[in-house]
């Protein structure tokens, strides 16, 4: 049902400048980069947690999956898998498909996105301030876990709800961390919507959100005949 709808929802992600979408790649964990540890509560699950940049190397995409071949930098949206070290096939969703055991919807997607497009393109890039790629993946489970369109963002925090946070020991994450969590929620609603962000998924091994690379002019033409042709697909 996912492969099916790829090409739809990349058209409705809202990526002003395009984005890639294919049905699946393999991928594996060789690493963490910015960030810091936590301990952590979604639910009635209480871990000690790396909060932050994820690495991940992707292979075997063709076409338009290519572009995400290579050394990559990920969040976690699945709080209560684990990544892993053998690589595993993805399918790339929209990020309201993660995560697949229980997918956030438009609304908390779109929420994501909003981050995304407040963080910018160096939030996937090396070099990352580690407060930032800290506030940045705690927002991310506090979006799938708490948020809730209707109140905006005065659901969400790291004290109250589904999700909390705090430092390893129990005390209070770096005013840094705050400063940094909190520009990044009060921008949920306030922004263009357009971090071209896409979701990898696998039964059985933590969900991941990507930063796709936008593509270019020539890019996006063919981009444009393979929407086409996977909604001729669909029609027959």
């Amino acid at each position: 049902m996912k492969t099916t709808m790829i090409a739809a929802v990349v058209a409705a992600a809202g990526f002003a400048s395009g984005a890639l979408a294919a049905d699946t790649v393999s991928m594996k964990f060789t690493g963490t980069g910015s960030g810091s540890n936590v301990k952590a509560t979604y639910f009635s699950t209480t871990l000690s947690v790396f909060a932050g940049q994820l690495k991940h190397t992707i292979t075997g995409g063709t076409g338009w999956s290519s572009r995400l071949n290579g050394d990559k930098l990920t969040f976690c949206t699945d709080f209560a898998e684990h990544v892993t070290s053998t690589y595993k096939t993805y399918m790339v969703v929209d990020p309201r498909w993660t995560p697949n055991s229980a997918p956030m919807g438009v609304d908390k997607a779109n929420a994501i996105r909003d981050i995304y497009t407040t963080a910018g393109l160096t939030i996937a890039q090396t070099g990352l301030n580690n407060e930032m790629a800290t506030a940045f993946q705690l927002a991310v489970w506090d979006i799938v876990a708490d948020y809730n369109p209707s109140a905006s963002f005065a659901g969400l925090g790291l004290s109250g709800g589904g999700f909390k946070a705090t430092n390893t020991g129990g005390g209070a994450l770096s005013s840094g961390i705050v400063t940094k969590y909190n520009m990044l929620i009060n921008s949920i609603g306030h922004t263009a919507r357009n971090a071209p962000v896409l979701g990898l998924t696998n039964n059985g091994a933590q969900d991941q959100l990507i930063y796709v690379p936008t593509p270019g002019a020539a890019s996006l033409a063919g981009l444009g005949g393979l929407l086409a042709a996977r909604r001729q697909r669909r029609g027959k």
